[in-house]
């Protein structure tokens, strides 16, 4: 929660970075331990974590993108001028935007609630 925090309160790569380490780090352990909990409720959850880490990844796939553009511009001067960036900076605008909604909405939604309860029942 920490990570999600940090990346609403400043949004910059490094910190999506660390909100899609997170992400990935609660996505994958819930899938071994799907069969020991109420699936709907369990299954509920999984599918906005798995769908916070798309979204997530969208974001990062531009920046990415945007990162190795830079290194070859900078490296063959005269295909700068090709290059559009500000369509990849519009779109990873809207990204952005709807990853924040997303995930603002994920930490004061009820599913998260109601997944801390399915998993203190079960400890």
């Amino acid at each position: 929660m920490s990570s999600l925090n940090l990346y609403l309160s400043e949004i910059n790569s490094e910190n999506l970075h660390q909100v899609r380490i997170s992400l990935r780090r609660l996505r994958y352990p819930m899938e071994v331990f799907l069969k020991y909990f109420d699936r709907k409720k369990y299954w509920s959850f999984y599918k906005i974590v798995s769908s916070l880490q798309d979204l997530s990844g969208e974001v990062r796939d531009l920046d990415i993108l945007k990162q190795n553009l830079n290194i070859y511009c900078n490296k063959d001067k005269s295909k700068t001028e090709e290059i559009n960036f500000s369509k990849i900076d519009i779109k990873k605008e809207q990204f952005q935007s709807n990853l924040k909604l997303e995930l603002m909405k994920f930490i004061h939604g009820k599913e998260l609630k109601d997944f801390k309860k399915l998993i203190n029942h079960h400890i």
